[in-house]
């Protein structure tokens, strides 16, 4: 299978994907609005049986104390709990993207210019490896393709 053939036959596997992957999330939701409805009407959670397939469990979530303002309380622990507050250092995120722009590395390390220093804390993340190849497709090929997944799935019942 030449290139050309490969990318055809990614793009009509990927439109078949989203194509079933868009009804399953519609039937999902349906079946989701069905639990909810039953929940709501009942009060109770509802769990499903499903005889050969397995069980359909909808979670209701349980009030939980959360913290909405850190800074609050962190002010009301200082007064009533002052020993489990803490401090922490750290240098501002701005100012290490200012201090890594104008360091260099070398052999031995990440190093400023300026002194000539080693600079502890930091690492060099090897570069060169190659990442996640992209299919930029053009929009004939895209439609071509979502039209021939569309005739599939008809085929597949998958509407």
């Amino acid at each position: 299978m030449n290139r050309a053939e490969m990318v055809r036959q990614i793009l009509r596997w990927e439109s078949i994907s989203a194509a079933a992957s868009s009804k399953a999330k519609e039937l999902r939701a349906e079946l989701a609005a069905q639990a909810v409805a039953e929940f709501t009407d009942q009060g109770v959670a509802p769990s499903w049986s499903i005889p050969g397939l397995g069980t359909a469990v909808l979670p209701v979530s349980k009030a939980t104390i959360q913290v909405a303002d850190p800074g609050a309380l962190t002010k009301w622990a200082k007064v009533h709990h002052p020993d489990q507050v803490e401090t922490i250092e750290q240098v501002r995120a701005v100012a290490v993207e200012a201090i890594v722009s104008r360091l260099v590395a070398d052999e031995t390390g990440v190093v400023d210019p300026e002194t000539g220093e080693l600079v502890p804390g930091l690492v060099i993340r090897p570069g060169g490896k190659p990442g996640a190849l992209t299919l930029r497709l053009d929009s004939t090929a895209k439609r071509e393709a979502a039209a021939d997944a569309a005739a599939e799935v008809a085929t597949l019942n998958i509407r």
